[in-house]
């Protein structure tokens, strides 16, 4: 997964629906995120914890910032042998905005509350104390691996985490909206042509150009 961003959020949400209306009873959600936007982050947490699918969380290598909070979201979370959790302050980009004493004001305290937002949700998860979490924050605090178990957020260390035949759907801000993907998906023979993931590629017996991504038995297409 890439960025947190409402586009990204929204294409899990669809995704998250997919699964819910066709019975799934399990989504692994495999993150390698340098974090991204709090609202969009927050909001995807909310939703993810309030489905009635299981989710589990996987760190893939890095799950940075506003990405943690997605990471909580998992009733069981792992991490891969080499993997970090950064937490750090809450920021706010500004290009070329006019503010005046009071809107500076008023916007300084929302950072204050994005802050403690993401402070109570790791708190949720962890068990620490919310005002503990709140100075971390602030201090920025990397955690390897053993931190991170030691801290509350991981369970334990997996490796060939992907099952075999498992179903594979990619998150990411380029790729176009999942309801697409999931529209179009087909089982490919076992002579299928063996393309590698992302390549463009023309599909056996279709005639327009796809983007392909592989997984252990079958081909998520899209069009372009």
């Amino acid at each position: 997964m890439a960025s947190v961003n409402d586009q990204t959020a929204e294409k899990l949400g669809s995704l998250v629906e997919y699964l819910v209306k066709n019975d799934y009873k399990k989504m692994n959600l495999m993150i390698a995120s340098s974090g991204g936007a709090v609202v969009s982050g927050i909001a995807l947490y909310n939703f993810l914890v309030n489905s009635p699918i299981e989710i589990e969380t996987f760190n893939l290598g890095n799950v940075d910032s506003i990405a943690i909070v997605l990471y909580c979201a998992g009733k069981n979370r792992y991490c891969a042998p080499v993997s970090r959790f950064l937490i750090h302050e809450v920021t706010w980009t500004i290009n070329n905005l006019e503010m005046n004493a009071r809107q500076l004001s008023e916007n300084s305290d929302d950072l204050e509350r994005m802050r403690g937002a993401i402070a109570e949700i790791i708190s949720i998860t962890t068990g620490k104390r919310k005002e503990d979490i709140e100075n971390d924050i602030k201090e920025r605090k990397n955690l390897n691996v053993q931190d991170s178990i030691k801290y509350g957020l991981v369970k334990s260390v997996k490796e060939n985490y992907i099952p075999a035949g498992a179903e594979m759907f990619s998150i990411s801000e380029s790729m176009p909206q999942v309801q697409k993907v999931i529209n179009k998906i087909i089982n490919v023979p076992c002579n299928a042509p063996s393309y590698k993931p992302g390549e463009k590629c023309l599909m056996p017996n279709y005639s327009s150009r796809m983007i392909a991504d592989y997984s252990d038995r079958m081909w998520i297409y899209y069009e372009e």
